[in-house]
């Protein structure tokens, strides 16, 4: 009887050793090549550049800010003002924060993060409700 139990552990083993080896097999790595830098340059390549003095202004403060403009285009929509929330570290590694571009009847809030030391752009249009 022990012969029996011991063959049997033995098959029960090897089937499950099969099973797990098996799946290895047809793996194929997705390791990705790409690093944060070119996520970072990807993601601006069709971004929105925010006027100068707006961007200045929220590079030196990385609290939650208002910034009043004089009707200013931006991606073809006047604004009259930006607010944009507390800056944060994205996983790219580049400041980010939300950004809400305002009219006098309508608003358009967005991701945007640091360009360079002195220039933020819009990435993604967000929805917020």
């Amino acid at each position: 009887m022990n012969k029996f139990n011991l063959s049997k552990n033995s098959l029960i083993s090897i089937f499950i050793l099969s099973i797990l080896t098996g799946c290895g097999f047809g793996a194929h790595s997705t390791k990705s090549n790409l690093t944060a830098s070119d996520v970072r340059d990807t993601n601006t390549q069709h971004a929105i550049l925010l006027p100068l003095a707006s961007s200045k202004a929220l590079s030196r403060n990385s609290a939650s800010i208002e910034i009043p403009l004089e009707a200013v285009e931006i991606n073809a929509f006047k604004i009259q003002s930006i607010s944009a929330a507390a800056s944060y570290f994205a996983a790219s590694g580049r400041q980010c924060r939300n950004i809400t571009l305002q009219s006098t009847n309508q608003q358009q809030s967005y991701i945007g993060c640091q360009k360079s030391a002195e220039q933020w752009v819009l990435i993604k249009a967000i929805q917020l409700n």
